[in-house]
């Protein structure tokens, strides 16, 4: 079965899916390329009517396949994947540290913030829900402060 599939598979196919894992040469990925719409090219056509739009010499082909060769993503060996690992494994090491870390806000900030809070609600117009919010916050929040 897996090698009726096999040879059912075009080589077009089989050419595409090596330019998409971006193995082959750019020029091969270039030439092995799909047509160009035609709406593209009436596009392109209306361009060139513009003065100055399109510089000399560049053709409709020239800009579908501009990006063709861009490498996308970082090609990674096996040191930098190790690496990173280990760069990793540190970061995690020193966040639990704790020397960087804000220290939790006081009893009475805690208490000033709810304040301006509650201040902030009452003085717009139909903000009945959030001075509710906030009455709910702090009922809840005042037998943890003591």
């Amino acid at each position: 079965m897996l090698s009726a599939a096999w040879q059912s598979t075009g080589s077009a196919i089989i050419v595409n899916c090596f330019r998409k894992a971006g193995l082959g040469l750019c020029e091969e990925a270039a030439a092995e390329s799909e047509p160009v719409q035609p709406e593209l090219v009436q596009a392109w056509e209306s361009l060139l009517d513009w003065e100055g739009a399109v510089p000399a010499g560049v053709e409709l082909l020239d800009y579908v396949n501009s990006d063709s060769c861009v490498v996308a993503t970082e090609e990674l060996n096996d040191d930098d994947i190790v690496n990173s690992v280990r760069d990793t494994g540190n970061a995690a090491q020193s966040d639990d540290s704790g020397p960087d870390e804000e220290p939790p806000p006081t009893v009475a900030e805690v208490l000033k913030s709810i304040d301006t809070l509650r201040r902030y609600a009452t003085a717009q117009e139909n903000q009945e829900k959030a001075v509710e919010a906030i009455w709910t916050y702090e009922r809840c929040v005042l037998p943890t402060l003591t």
